[in-house]
């Protein structure tokens, strides 16, 4: 008895030891907020629950750190096995190729492909195969202050609502409140962000780049109209403040309580919850066309880790059913459509009121012309519009001056 004992023991012994030696142990890098790292790590421990062979070290860097030490680490080829990306650093490092084609593993999956929406996994895509997958779609919407509707009685932003009626609510909400001949409150707000002003060039019929994305198309007359329309929201109209006024407000001018619209994300909804008015949201006003813009951030795997398998699974983890977890935060559109027509996503008693303006404009949304040049052109798409905005050069002119900058990086090898 006592021999069989011991012999017992070694063998939980030896079960144990291989268990915890086979346990193979992936790195996962992302920035993010306190808040974010939290959910993260619970999303970690239930992956960890699901699969007890496969551990999750979770590393959470604030914005600047993480991309100047993830590119050294990439460089030196000691990259986390799985690291996050938005659509443009993807195209780099695809480019690049130091990320994993995990086409393969996503087309053999049906249910992670029906469940997932198509643009978001288009996002990832980089000559037509896939290198990443989501962990949320943003559509851009309309923020609207209701207090300042309701002070100077303005009718709330309807879904069908147009150019023309953003401009003359933006026109209703612009006040010199005391009478100082300095305006107190505006509209709108116009700034220089290239995902802010792409979906009036696309909604007038224009285009930034070509299908093929290898030439500038931004010179048109259905772009020029698109810009003279922000433009003149600024200048013409004077509905928003100007670019050196939009200085005061910080990186927050709506939470200012002075703005009455203002375009952006669902990133923010955490931030507007701390304001002391009223607000919710309405889908882009349309222009001769219905299209709005989304943008994804996800996951990618490290072209060399030694854990493709566990780390395919980690992400898919976070694409699916990790998306319970995030929506605590509320801060993202989810990128699974179990997710994202769920109760738990479209609960009207939790600001914004009417979430569906987010899933509304899913079925007509655009993404980024992502580019392995993403950051170079990223920049020509600030620098002209900051000057047309400014009325610094004219709406031709800066066009003209685009287009050659683009070409310029797209014709370099």
């Amino acid at each position: 008895m006592k021999k069989f004992s011991i012999i017992f023991l070694i063998s939980v012994f030896l079960f144990t030891f291989v268990s915890v030696t086979y346990a193979k142990t992936i790195e996962m890098s992302m920035w993010g907020t306190p808040q974010e790292e939290a959910v993260y790590k619970e999303i970690t421990k239930a992956f960890e629950a699901k699969y007890p062979d496969i551990k999750v070290k979770v590393s959470v860097l604030s914005w600047t750190d993480y991309w100047s030490k993830l590119q050294t680490r990439l460089a030196s080829g000691s990259a986390p096995d799985v690291f996050a990306v938005n659509g443009g650093w993807l195209q780099v490092f695809a480019s690049k190729n130091v990320v994993k084609d995990i086409t393969s593993y996503v087309e053999k999956d049906n249910a992670l492909v029906s469940d997932l929406f198509p643009m978001a996994i288009e996002t990832f895509k980089y000559k037509g195969k896939i290198y990443g997958l989501p962990r949320d779609f943003n559509t851009y919407v309309v923020f609207y202050n209701k207090d300042l509707f309701d002070k100077y009685g303005v009718s709330y932003p309807k879904s069908n609502w147009s150019w023309d009626d953003y401009l003359a609510t933006a026109k209703a909400l612009t006040k010199d409140v005391n009478g100082d001949g300095r305006l107190d409150t505006w509209g709108v707000v116009v700034d220089t962000r290239p995902d802010v002003w792409m979906p009036f060039v696309w909604q007038n019929g224009g285009d930034v780049l070509n299908a093929e994305k290898t030439k500038s198309v931004i010179n048109s007359k259905e772009a020029e109209g698109a810009f003279q329309f922000l433009a003149d929201l600024i200048l013409k109209y004077k509905v928003s403040p100007t670019l050196s006024q939009q200085q005061v407000f910080g990186w927050n001018p709506f939470g200012s309580g002075k703005i009455g619209m203002y375009i952006t994300g669902k990133w923010m909804v955490p931030i507007y919850k701390g304001t002391k008015f009223k607000w919710d949201v309405q889908v882009l006003p349309k222009g001769k066309k219905q299209i709005a813009i989304a943008n994804s951030v996800g996951f990618v795997i490290y072209k060399n880790t030694k854990s493709s398998k566990e780390a395919f699974e980690y992400v898919k983890f976070i694409a699916t059913e990790g998306q319970k977890y995030l929506l605590k935060l509320g801060s993202s559109v989810p990128c699974s459509r179990t997710a994202v027509f769920s109760k738990d996503f479209l609960d009207p008693s939790q600001p914004p009121a009417n979430k569906r303006a987010f899933v509304q404009e899913i079925s007509y949304s655009k993404i980024l012309p992502f580019h392995p040049k993403w950051n170079e052109l990223w920049e020509v798409w600030t620098k002209y519009p900051e000057l047309m905005f400014n009325g610094k050069i004219g709406i031709k002119e800066g066009l003209l001056k685009m287009d050659k900058d683009m070409n310029k990086i797209l014709s370099e090898k």
